[in-house]
């Protein structure tokens, strides 16, 4: 760079643009002004630029200082002010001193400041003289020269103490002694101690004791490779408490390539650390709970892969739980169920909804398991799918009880049928036979005494026969057996209306004309069980309708009166009767 002078002149009385008459030759003055490298800018008496030579508007075009950018016709002062209010460097004093020669104030001032395009290597003098009043101008020269090397590195190192101070993270600097020699502002409120506290080896006394040995050694370490380092430690705060940081460390050189230190950052990273602790100790719970629940747990991400199988998987099927993520899992399903139970997560995953199915696991040993697997979509911060979470669940041994249970409730049902028609055929056959025997008895001895106690009691011995053939056919409805599920139930409706005085009427559609005996006769037990309600519960007295319809499974539902007559509706239900008056 080149040592120019720069000529700032300030006339006080009124001329033409690009005109001066300090010298007595104004084309000869021009000519001057032209030829040398200073930069000259002249202003009027109001501070507005009337002619810039060549070195000036030169030099401009590489400044990055607003100041040196001038033009003809800018307001110096206002291009100042303007400086100012952007926080350019030493702009204030500069716009002092053009100010106190433009106002008199005094004869010359001075002021030196970094130099813009090379701050750390060079500085500028800047000299402002009021020319003889003859002359009617100000003299304003600057003058860039380099820094000794001992005030380059002060320089520097001021430059970085303001740039560290004003940075929004704690800042260290260390010599290569490894003595730390700067901590910046933050750095002291985070601590709350005093920056010749701190320099040194002082730093280390916040440093938490269970950490400090630890953190000196990786520095020291890391000191000594001239390496960067990365350390997280707990640091005394200014209330007492302790932060954690995260410290980032990377050595400096000197232009020559010297090693001169460290210089350093730390921010505060107590709330991450936190959060960070309580995600862990919720995945150590996760991982507790999941691996001695008697339940498989597992994850899928949003391609549809198992990423993870808890312990009880191994249990269930007999295979390691890390060799069967991925879409190895489906390896342990039944043949048979692989591909829809495939199909059925993958439709459950595309439309990121709650996933249910029942499948067999195919055990090692050859036996079989039946599962529900249950799962619910899963998404992130941002609503988008990430996979499900679900629980397998062995279902084999509740459906095992439960076919235990039917076969103990088939077996139980066959036994009272077995005792109904044992009771019937003995009612039928030989009480109802013996009756009808003494009953032709009574009425030939009531033709021959015609007497009226008698024929009285003859009556009461045919109601009674007649009873207890109704009473055999109920428990054992022979026309179930012979003519179909219609007919049996058309005499016990019947018979209701005939015993109960009720009115009945049964209707019936679509019922086939072959139904399994089992499901006839529990059908045939729930149309019984509903008239015997409808006598009981209903308080009907007027008029029974009977509706059956055949839509397998079978159900039965009573309800009370509707248009003065009470219906009687035999639907869809399994063969347990559901009867309710409504």
């Amino acid at each position: 760079m080149s040592s120019p002078w720069q000529t700032l002149i300030l006339d006080e009385r009124p001329q033409k643009p690009r005109r001066c008459r300090a010298l007595t030759g104004e084309r000869f003055f021009e000519s001057v002004l032209q030829s040398i490298s200073d930069r000259v800018c002249i202003l009027d008496r109001n501070g507005v630029a009337i002619y810039t030579n060549c070195g000036a508007e030169t030099f401009a075009a590489s400044s990055p200082d607003p100041l040196d950018k001038l033009a003809v016709g800018n307001n110096y002062v206002n291009v100042a002010e303007s400086a100012v209010r952007e926080g350019i460097a030493y702009a204030v004093e500069r716009l002092r001193a053009v100010r106190s020669v433009l106002h008199q104030e005094q004869f010359s001032t001075e002021v030196q400041y970094p130099s813009p395009s090379e701050p750390c290597s060079h500085a500028v003098l800047m000299k402002v003289e009021s020319m003889p009043q003859d002359y009617g101008g100000v003299i304003t020269r600057w003058l860039d020269f380099a820094l000794p090397n001992s005030e380059v590195r002060a320089a520097r190192i001021g430059s970085l103490d303001l740039l560290a101070n004003s940075a929004p993270v704690m800042m260290w600097r260390s010599g290569a002694d490894k003595a730390c020699s700067f901590f910046n502002k933050n750095w002291l409120e985070y601590t709350g101690r005093a920056l010749d506290q701190e320099v040194g080896s002082g730093w280390a006394e916040g440093v938490h004791p269970n950490d400090v040995d630890r953190i000196v050694r990786q520095y020291n370490e890391a000191f000594d490779a001239r390496q960067e380092f990365v350390l997280e430690y707990r640091l005394k705060k200014a209330d007492g408490a302790y932060g954690w940081v995260l410290d980032r460390g990377v050595p400096t050189y000197e232009a020559d390539a010297q090693f001169s230190g460290y210089i350093g950052s730390c921010i505060d990273i107590t709330s991450h650390k936190r959060s960070l602790e309580a995600l862990l100790e919720s995945e150590d719970r996760f991982q507790t709970l999941a691996d001695v629940v008697p339940i498989v747990i597992w994850t899928t991400d949003s391609t549809e892969r198992r990423t993870y199988l808890n312990e009880y998987w191994r249990t269930l099927t007999s295979k390691e739980p890390q060799e069967s993520l991925g879409f190895k899992w489906l390896e342990a399903v039944h043949p048979e169920d692989r591909l829809s139970q495939r199909a059925r997560f993958a439709e459950a995953a595309k439309t990121a909804r709650p996933y249910r199915a029942e499948y067999r696991i195919a055990r090692a040993d050859g036996n079989c398991l039946w599962c529900l697997d249950l799962g619910a979509p899963q998404f992130s911060s941002d609503g988008c799918y990430v996979g499900h979470i679900g629980a397998c669940i062995d279902i084999s041994a509740p459906l095992e009880l439960e076919k235990t249970r039917c076969e103990f409730v088939s077996r139980q049902t066959a036994a009272q049928e077995d005792e109904r028609k044992r009771i019937a055929c003995e009612l039928h056959d030989d009480i109802s036979q013996r009756l009808a025997l003494c009953t032709l008895e009574l009425g030939k001895i009531i033709g021959e005494k015609r007497n009226a106690q008698a024929a009285k009691l003859y009556r009461d011995m045919v109601a009674i026969a007649s009873d207890i053939h109704r009473i055999s056919h109920n428990l054992h409805p022979s026309t179930l057996a012979h003519l179909g599920l219609v007919p049996a139930l058309r005499r016990p409706s019947r018979d209701f209306s005939d015993h109960r005085q009720i009115a009945v009427e049964f209707n019936h559609r679509n019922i086939p004309p072959q139904i399994p005996h089992r499901t006839a006769i529990s059908v045939f037990r729930i149309a019984q069980e509903c008239l015997t309600n409808v006598s009981k519960h209903s308080g009907s007295h007027r008029g029974l309708q009977v509706a059956s319809s055949w839509l397998f499974p079978i159900q039965a539902a009573v309800s009370r009166r509707q248009h003065s007559v009470t219906r009687v509706g035999v639907s869809e239900s399994p063969i347990l009767a559901n009867a309710r008056a409504c």
